[in-house]
């Protein structure tokens, strides 16, 4: 298993980790890693030996994963974005002294697998082989494969989780074992992780990156995926994940201290003008490039022979 032989401790001293915590940190680490890998693995299966993505678990301190299809289909995933988003929770909503249903984690957990989703997303819908098309520039073409990723991430997420034909082992993964119904926590828990880390990254970039949406737009499209595949498969949960959804954007409301109010207050201002541009000119560009996209991907052709479940 690739996350067994990651080198911690040559992470942790790049990083300026403390020894006192090494060991904690690690397990958390391996537990999110093992998820994040089982995923792929599956996502692997799915190809049934025809093609691939490698995952490649990244040291260095920079957050933002990355794919490419460029000679083989590759997923670069840091695990310092695993060590900042457990260092956010904590800074924005304490330590936990107990965690009883395992929610804070698997609320971690959920976050990650969006992150990994959006990059396999792009190795499967070869958005990483088209940089312009259909008369789009460069940026345009980014911002509507970034968009088109983000929901689809979404979707892959929710899909990935109603699919699993190891329920055991993702519910392990995901401290879902003890639940009669673990559907049920994990669409609310979706809908909050998609806030959630939207609100990390919007507070990571200072509410503007290049080439994407505003993060309060990207919680938008996350949360569409799911929902997107939730009505087709189990419409009755759509209510779980806007009561999700609601209970994040409520916990963001009531934090306390004046910084956090600050990165709350940009981060859940509705841009009416940007959200109008993201749901008809970038969803039209979308549309525009959906085909190309689709003829250069290798994997495209693959899933439609094997991929279960599929919508």
């Amino acid at each position: 298993m690739k996350c067994k032989k990651f080198d911690y401790d040559a992470h942790f001293n790049d990083a300026g980790i403390g020894y006192e915590i090494r060991e904690e940190l690690q397990g958390k680490l391996e537990r999110q890693l093992n998820l994040i890998e089982f995923m792929v693995d599956r996502f692997n299966d799915s190809l049934k030996g025809e093609s691939r993505v490698e995952l490649i678990f990244s040291r260095g301190l920079d957050v933002s994963p990355m794919s490419s299809s460029t000679f083989a289909h590759t997923v670069r995933f840091p695990v310092q974005l695993v060590i900042e988003y457990y260092e956010f929770l904590s800074t924005y909503f304490g330590a936990p002294s107990f965690d009883l249903t395992g929610q804070r984690c698997r609320r971690t957990s959920i976050a990650l697998m969006y992150a990994i989703s959006h990059e396999l997303s792009h190795n499967l819908k070869g958005h990483n082989k088209v940089s312009s098309c259909e008369g789009l520039t460069t940026d345009e073409t980014s911002l509507a494969a970034e968009t088109d990723a983000d929901f689809s991430a979404g979707m892959m997420c929710f899909l990935f989780y109603f699919n699993s034909q190891e329920g055991g082992e993702i519910d392990r993964l995901l401290s879902l074992t003890k639940n009669a119904g673990p559907l049920f926590p994990f669409c609310k828990d979706s809908g909050y992780s998609a806030v959630m880390l939207a609100f990390f990254l919007h507070c990571k970039t200072k509410g503007g990156a290049s080439n994407y949406h505003s993060a309060n737009i990207r919680y938008k499209l996350l949360a569409a995926g799911v929902l997107f595949a939730i009505l087709k498969v189990a419409p009755k949960m759509q209510g779980l994940l806007f009561s999700g959804v609601d209970e994040a954007i409520e916990a963001l409301r009531v934090l306390d201290f004046s910084l956090h109010k600050e990165h709350v207050e940009s981060f859940l201002a509705d841009d009416y003008a940007e959200f109008l541009i993201a749901t008809t000119t970038t969803s039209g560009n979308v549309d525009k490039l959906r085909a190309k996209w689709e003829s250069s991907s290798d994997l495209i052709a693959i899933a439609k022979k094997y991929m279960a479940g599929g919508i």
